[in-house]
């Protein structure tokens, strides 16, 4: 609310580990209380994205939604890009995927992201690249 009405900033994303996402309704409820109407969500893919389109006043808002993680959060994302990528298979555990990138000499979770191609940062961050696709075309 602040941003929209202080600085006209009208489209948001918003990152949720899988493990505290409470579903969009939550998110509805929430921007109902804080006086944004006309709410319509969209699904963008399966149970991972959603856009929220409201309105604040006059002003059109969009908050793009990702949800990260299969069951608890952005490690499994994170685990899944090093296994496509050096096909190690790793808990979602932080440690032991600095652990594993150490040995494989990638120095830290951004360089395993800038070091890998759009093809396996698609397949390992599902919600989130389809959240982006749609905000680049908005």
């Amino acid at each position: 609310k602040f941003y929209v009405e202080k600085h006209d900033i009208c489209k948001f994303l918003v990152l949720y580990d899988r493990e505290h996402f409470k579903g969009t309704d939550n998110d509805v409820k929430t921007l109902n209380r804080l006086g944004f109407r006309s709410i319509v969500v969209k699904s963008i893919t399966d149970d991972r994205a959603f856009v929220i389109n409201s309105k604040f006043g006059s002003k059109d808002v969009t908050v793009f939604v990702s949800i990260q993680g299969d069951f608890k959060s952005i490690n499994e994302e994170i685990a899944e890009l090093v296994y496509l990528k050096f096909g190690c298979k790793l808990k979602s555990d932080h440690k032991e995927i600095r652990a594993c990138l150490k040995k494989l000499g990638v120095e830290s979770i951004e360089n395993l992201i800038e070091q890998s191609g759009v093809k396996y940062l698609k397949q390992a961050f599902k919600g989130l690249c389809a959240v982006l696709e749609i905000m680049e075309k908005s």
